[in-house]
């Protein structure tokens, strides 16, 4: 749990895109890539702790519960194609 929350290569990327405005895609890919998958490895683990808590094989964690409502709650609401825009409008080519 605590790697998701504090995953610093992917927070390191967000704010350099943050403040710039913009990432370049071939200097950050590599660091991407490696993130990405720490993250799909870290979302695993969650979703294994929240199945065993909806199937009762674990007690939940009341701490547990309301950092994953913060994390829920702090994903911006957008469709598909707000998304698309976001990241064209920030990808830096050449």
């Amino acid at each position: 749990m605590q790697s998701l929350l504090s995953n610093y290569c992917v927070v390191k990327t967000l704010l350099k895109t943050r403040k710039t405005g913009k990432t370049e895609p071939k200097a950050e890919l590599p660091q991407i890539t490696d993130s990405t998958a720490e993250f799909e490895e870290s979302l695993n683990v969650v979703l294994k702790y929240v199945e065993d808590v909806l199937s009762d094989k674990v007690a939940p964690d009341n701490t547990i519960g309301r950092n994953l409502l913060k994390l829920v709650q702090a994903v911006p609401k957008m469709s598909q194609d707000e998304l698309d825009t976001m990241m064209s409008a920030n990808i830096k080519v050449g």
